[in-house]
């Protein structure tokens, strides 16, 4: 079953675990896969599929067609959410999960900055319990939340951000908690970036 037209995987045949990373905007699994061979040769209990996101026309780039999860209209905190896109996306990462029927528990949801914040989205929308959304660099959508369960949620930021600014994580990060679900916040001496201790966080859900 064809679910998106670029995947990578690592690790194929490993059954303990499953992670799912979520690229940027304007990304893409390919140079993002380089992030985690290390990790991948350390841990081979767990498979790790990076997919690219469709091209899709968005505002903030002029509407020219880049790899999206979904549309980002402008910068501004007021311009509404791309619910139509976010949900596109979540149902198509969702049957990803489900085609390699790894218990839901045992799924790690991982994104970076715009994949981050679809990781989020599909953690609070969706009806299954996993083991750990860790988002990175990224912000929770403004759109109502459907999902009862409580998700464990890893978030970081850089405090030196300037892309998904460092209030922006840290509002969310409130926001998770008055939605009772178990959510930590990392900060770190940085921008917009992976925490410098990334594979250490992957290691903790994972042995």
């Amino acid at each position: 079953m064809k679910i998106f037209d670029s995947l990578i995987i690592l690790n194929s045949m490993a059954t303990d675990y499953l992670m799912i990373f979520l690229h940027g905007i304007n990304s893409n699994g390919k140079d993002m896969s380089n992030r985690f061979i290390k990790f991948s040769e350390s841990h081979k209990n767990v498979m790790i599929i990076i997919p690219t996101a469709f091209p899709l026309k968005v505002g903030l780039y002029d509407n020219k067609s880049v790899n999206s999860w979904f549309n980002i209209r402008n910068r501004s905190i007021f311009a509404k959410e791309d619910t139509q896109g976010l949900d596109e996306s979540m149902d198509k990462i969702l049957k990803l999960i489900e085609y390699y029927k790894f218990d839901s528990e045992k799924v790690i949801l991982c994104g970076y900055s715009q994949g981050a914040t679809m990781s989020l989205y599909i953690a609070l929308n969706c009806n299954y319990k996993f083991r750990v959304i860790i988002a990175m660099s990224g912000y929770l959508p403004r759109v109502k939340h459907r999902n009862t369960h409580r998700q464990n949620i890893l978030l970081t930021h850089g405090k030196k951000d300037t892309v998904v600014p460092f209030i922006a994580g840290w509002m969310s990060y409130m926001a998770l908690k008055c939605l009772k679900v178990n959510v930590k916040f990392i900060k770190f001496d940085g921008e917009h970036e992976f925490p410098p201790d990334f594979e250490k966080i992957l290691a903790r859900y994972v042995e």
